[in-house]
């Protein structure tokens, strides 16, 4: 279920992912939470499985035991990444041997997960933070990192976690910067799903903005990466929220849809059973966590109002109240 509405403004934003944390410890949910400028609401979007259980064991115990024998780092670009780090180690006997690792990461909040697993790397080995709010940005940061380190007089190995929807942005970077001296060991330990509650959800938290407020105030929708922005996207065409895509026939009206026949005909669900959303498409307004999610939107023929800066929460904020 989404979250209840939190403060009195008949202005809106939607934080349109799955925490990592309980919601009242996430540090979004926390950076907006009794602003007296917003109504905040939560939608979770995506569920989290992980996967290659076996093989992420493996490599984690190589990590700390075999150390840069086996690897000159860790690329870890989400906090989806870390949490099947931290199961994996737990898993494993304890303590384990402190690594001599480097790992590359993107952002703080990155960082900081990183750092809070059972058995964390010394903090002067956590590179990238500062210097990149991208994959884009940190695959020019691992690059700078070894040219400085030396002139690369043999082939560095980096072993590199992902989930089931990466780019190839950073890995092409990286090859194509290092003429093929650093190789990246990718391994997929995590895929996403929508969640269950989705359409329940975004059909909940849209019939309470139109029942509880005076239909003044813009409607923001934060949103996390572009599989997220996938989901949140297509249910708001379907309520005409949002314009349709240019690149397929608009959706057709539920009221215009002919009946289902037959004694198997499903019931209709919530999400075909919708008041008319049309008054709230003006004031619609879409806010990225970044240029990838940016770029996604833009594909997708939306106009995007307010990009992060970087992947933070103080930084989502400022560029909402920026743009608003």
């Amino acid at each position: 279920m989404p979250t209840p509405r939190v403060g009195p403004s008949t202005s809106h934003i939607v934080l349109a992912r799955t925490p990592q944390t309980p919601l009242e410890q996430d540090p979004y949910f926390r950076a907006l939470a009794g602003d007296p400028a917003w109504t905040l609401h939560h939608l979770p979007v995506l569920e989290t499985s992980f996967t290659h259980d076996a093989e992420l064991r493996r490599a984690v115990e190589v990590i700390h035991c075999s150390g840069q024998s086996a690897y000159d780092g860790v690329v870890i670009t989400s906090a989806r990444s870390i949490d099947a780090w931290r199961t994996a180690q737990l898993s494993l006997p304890s303590p384990l041997p402190l690594s001599s690792v480097f790992f590359f990461v993107v952002g703080q909040p990155t960082r900081s997960a990183l750092l809070s697993v059972p058995s964390p790397p010394r903090s002067n080995l956590v590179l990238g933070a500062d210097e990149s709010g991208t994959g884009e940005k940190l695959a020019s940061f691992i690059l700078a990192h070894f040219r400085a380190a030396s002139t690369l007089p043999r082939r560095r190995r980096l072993l590199y976690l992902t989930g089931d929807k990466n780019r190839d942005t950073l890995p092409r970077i990286v090859h194509e910067g290092s003429e093929g001296k650093i190789e990246l060991d990718a391994l997929q330990v995590y895929a996403t799903q929508r969640t269950r509650t989705f359409e329940d959800d975004v059909e909940e938290i849209l019939r309470g903005i139109i029942a509880e407020e005076d239909g003044k105030g813009d409607i923001w929708f934060a949103l996390f990466s572009p599989s997220g922005a996938k989901e949140c996207i297509a249910a708001l065409r379907r309520r005409g929220v949002l314009p349709p895509s240019s690149r397929s026939p608009s959706p057709r009206p539920a009221s215009a849809s002919p009946a289902p026949s037959g004694p198997a005909a499903p019931r209709p669900s919530s999400a075909l059973t919708t008041p008319a959303y049309s008054d709230l498409a003006p004031r619609i307004r879409l806010a990225a966590i970044g240029p990838v999610t940016q770029s996604y939107l833009e594909e997708q023929g939306l106009t995007v109002h307010a990009v992060a800066a970087k992947p933070e929460p103080e930084a989502l904020v400022r560029a909402v109240r920026e743009a608003s």
